[in-house]
């Protein structure tokens, strides 16, 4: 693990794509600061973004990176949930985490209709006939470098919350032509998932933020 001065993290107040780095922090036990950025802000605020967008970290208060998979292994280190040590099980972890962000890459599309029947047409579509198999192949994965309850090995690493962050508002019924159920064929990716949302520190952080 790795100390810094001061560790801020800047994005929109939603879940999106900075909940996994934000859960990592909070399962490491690492301080930092959850700046959370307003629309009204936002504008005044977007052209200093390194590719005007978010999420952003702040670190040591001058060095600032973007890229939120970049974010997330910085996290996943100083927190200690990606090795910085073992270069077989972080091409692993990476592996998962890349799979996962294809399958958010398919699901992005659905966002470019303004349509709300359109978006659960296109949700719809992918649980039938896209995600399935890939959901699948990750579960696969997972049963293959899993030591028995989390992605890869035998502890809690960036996979996990990754994985978990993405699929929990699919689970929850969030997302319009998303069935719930459409996890239930998958047993490893849904071990993780229970571990992580009953795991001490992530019950603690969902009930202070």
């Amino acid at each position: 693990m790795t100390s810094h001065s001061s560790i801020k993290l800047t994005y929109f107040g939603i879940p999106g794509r900075a909940d996994a780095i934000r859960l990592t922090f909070a399962v490491g036990g690492v301080l930092f600061e959850n700046h959370i950025v307003s629309e009204s802000e936002w504008a005044a605020l977007k052209p200093s973004m390194p590719f005007g967008q978010v999420p952003l970290l702040t670190v040591d208060g001058t060095t600032q990176f973007a890229q939120s998979t970049t974010i997330l292994r910085f996290a996943g280190q100083v927190a200690g949930l990606y090795p910085t040590d073992d270069l077989v099980k972080a091409a692993l972890i990476d592996q998962l985490v890349m799979h996962i962000y294809d399958m958010i890459s398919i699901y992005s599309h659905a966002r470019l209709a303004e349509d709300d029947a359109v978006v659960a047409a296109i949700h719809k579509r992918l649980a039938e006939n896209t995600f399935p198999r890939m959901l699948r192949e990750l579960d696969a994965l997972i049963a293959r470098h899993s030591g028995g309850t989390w992605a890869v090995g035998e502890s809690i690493t960036i996979a996990d919350l990754f994985m978990f962050s993405f699929f929990k508002t699919i689970r929850e019924g969030v997302r319009k032509g998303m069935p719930t159920t459409l996890f239930d064929e998958s047993p490893h990716i849904l071990k993780s998932m229970d571990a992580v949302a009953t795991h001490p520190r992530v019950v603690e952080w969902f009930a202070t933020h």
